[in-house]
């Protein structure tokens, strides 16, 4: 996982939608297991389905977008640097 960490790092600071993707799993898994502490049961199936429809629409979207341009680099979208702030 060492050796995976960097990669994947550079992977998701490159694509925003991928970043999107991620901290909607992380919010989606979170509120799973705040309502699984207050014994209300989530099926696993809604869950395996949000995030399988979530993977493959950005798959798709990563398919039909030139491999030249990037999210961060679309005119109109501001960058961090543009609106002063820091890494995040």
């Amino acid at each position: 996982m060492l050796a995976a960490a960097a990669p994947v790092s550079g992977f998701v600071s490159r694509h925003p939608t991928v970043k999107m993707l991620a901290l909607s799993f992380l919010l989606l898994i979170g509120m799973t297991l705040i309502a699984d502490g207050f014994g209300a049961h989530v099926p696993k199936g809604y869950i395996y389905a949000a995030i399988g429809a979530d993977s493959d629409e950005v798959s798709h979207r990563f398919r039909s977008k030139p491999a030249t341009c990037s999210d961060a680099n679309q005119p109109g979208i501001p960058t961090e640097a543009s609106r002063g702030g820091g890494a995040i």
